[in-house]
């Protein structure tokens, strides 16, 4: 309760009032540790006896949460930066055409609108985009779904720097800032641009040294944006889970985007991999490669007797607790979605107590295992699944089919088709 003191007081300056947003991180982790130890099997002593507190604990870090953003958005604003004068090469005209987010809500807070075209920095490359991923993290995000998204993003509705969604691409460098040497004009590259978003939008600026590389030769620029996340992701997950030849792969969801690259990847490491889906994308995994197929609407996977190595989650369809039995001795449970905050806490727990492992991650830097992708593409060993593919200007139908839940591999959007590049 000192924290509830200090900042009801007036004894605390309007401004560091502000910081109630952090400040309610530390008793968020602790409620959702105490309810999920209550509930979820974790061996925690005493676990009931901790349910009041860990209440107490968020209800505090909610009231922080509103007070710190309510003294937050009173304050002026902050004189802008000024940046020094960059050498850059020529852009053109200064307004391009973008999706910009003007709320939390259903797909139609998405609008087509012209904005001001980015300038890269010294160190920074300008890509002209010429396909993006609606992805179903960046639904959530327009959703505004979760806690931790909305202090990222904004509290109420997207802050101006993150109005513009998008964290995957593929283009052409249109402009590079002076200090870059490896990017060039002209080159087509693809990446993820991450916390930066901004892909739903004819340009954006990423820095030289992110998570950019050259696209897939052999790809076109849709696929490549189809490929950015999904294999990235699950390289990233695959190897976290230790996966070795030989080993029993299960994957749920294997019809997705990233669980579409996990049949794949896993196939090439050497897996043997069963893929689990609904009775219509049968056909599409066993076509991935996968050994197995489980229809889940006929079998449950948990109940077949066998165990597996690692079981990949790329749907959040699961939990752990339902899935340990069916894990090997060492078995690793590998997810993609859920609560951040709440998976990490599990992941640590996990890694000291038993032997079956919950892994959860997030994949940021991604140029090293794009450059690996790359390789990969090129010698035909994995490809991307397109579901459906829409014009910029549809974004909100692209966003409406994805929150279906019922999209095969990813769903493109064409910002500036190649016929016109």
């Amino acid at each position: 309760m000192f924290y509830y003191l200090l900042f009801r007081s007036k004894l605390v300056p309007r401004w560091i009032s502000g910081w109630g947003l952090i400040a309610a991180a530390p008793y968020l982790a602790a409620g959702f540790l105490a309810i999920y130890g209550a509930f979820d099997h974790m061996p925690t002593p005493n676990a009931l006896l901790r349910v009041p507190l860990g209440i107490q604990e968020m209800v505090l870090a909610i009231w922080l949460i509103v007070k710190g953003s309510i003294r937050l958005r009173s304050l002026p604003s902050p004189p802008p930066r000024i940046q020094p004068p960059v050498e850059a090469t020529d852009t053109g005209g200064n307004h391009m055409k973008a999706i910009v987010c003007t709320g939390y809500g259903p797909p139609e807070v998405l609008q087509l609108q012209e904005v001001e075209k980015p300038t890269p920095k010294a160190n920074e490359v300008l890509v002209r985009i010429h396909a993006t991923n609606a992805a179903a993290s960046e639904a959530m995000g327009r959703r505004g779904e979760s806690v931790v998204g909305r202090l990222i993003l904004g509290i109420r509705k997207p802050r101006k720097r993150y109005r513009i969604l998008g964290m995957e691409l593929a283009g052409e460098i249109e402009a590079t800032g002076s200090a870059v040497t490896h990017f060039q004009p002209g080159d087509p590259v693809y990446g993820f641009t991450g916390f930066r978003m901004g892909s739903y939008a004819e340009y954006t600026c990423m820095p030289a040294t992110g998570s950019l590389a050259l696209k897939p030769a052999s790809f076109s620029y849709e696929e490549a944006a189809a490929t950015v996340d999904g294999a990235s992701t699950t390289l990233h997950f695959l190897k976290k889970g230790r996966i070795q030849p030989g080993h029993k792969v299960l994957i749920i969801g294997a019809s997705g985007c990233i669980g579409s690259f996990a049949v794949q990847l896993a196939k090439h490491f050497g897996a043997e991999v069963t893929g689990v889906c609904s009775g219509r994308n049968v056909d599409l995994v066993k076509s991935l490669g996968a050994d197995h197929v489980i229809d889940y609407t006929q079998q449950d996977f948990t109940q077949n007797d066998e165990t597996y190595d690692i079981i990949f989650d790329t749907v959040g369809k699961s939990t752990f607790a339902r899935c340990k039995g069916s894990l090997a001795h060492n078995g690793r449970y590998l997810v993609t979605t859920g609560n951040m905050m709440t998976n990490y806490i599990r992941t640590l727990w996990m890694a000291i107590v038993g032997r079956k492992k919950f892994i959860f991650a997030v994949s940021i830097d991604k140029r090293k295992a794009l450059e690996f992708v790359k390789g990969l593409a090129e010698a035909g060993q994995i490809k991307p699944v397109i579901d459906r593919t829409y014009p910029l200007g549809q974004m909100a139908d692209a966003h409406r089919y994805v929150d279906t839940g019922r999209k095969r591999g990813s769903v493109i959007v064409t910002v500036t088709p190649e016929s016109e590049s």
